[in-house]
């Protein structure tokens, strides 16, 4: 895991990119590269100079709900940022894709106005 993954980009005048700085605390303690897992967004990997293995776990993922066998699956994309992940999700597992309209009225709120795509009937 990468502390402070979310914080790769400004979202307010005079806001720090915390991922770049603890990038570059990570090597100043002496790591000559770096393996992560999904991080939030890849560009993150830029912020080193050292490489940077970024791995996922869909693979992993995708195993473990088709061993499952739900049926009805619908895979729900918490805002639209993770649609393209998560529509290649749904298409591995055959499953349907919702997704939903989230707005941040403040720091550390999060509103849902809408779901785009059936759920009803889809497990819980």
């Amino acid at each position: 895991m990468f502390g402070y993954s979310r914080q790769d980009k400004k979202s307010a005048p005079r806001e720090p990119i915390s991922a770049r700085m603890v990038a570059r605390m990570l090597e100043a303690a002496g790591a000559d590269r770096v393996v992560t897992m999904d991080l939030h967004a890849g560009q993150i990997q830029g912020f080193f100079s050292k490489p940077v293995d970024h791995m996922t776990a869909l693979g992993l993922l995708t195993q473990y709900f088709q061993d499952l066998d739900l049926p009805d699956l619908v895979v729900v994309a918490p805002d639209a940022g993770r649609v393209k992940l998560n529509k290649k999700f749904a298409s591995k597992l055959g499953a349907e894709l919702a997704i939903l309209d989230k707005e941040r009225p403040a720091q550390q709120v999060a509103e849902i106005g809408y779901v785009i795509g059936d759920v009803r009937g889809a497990p819980r």
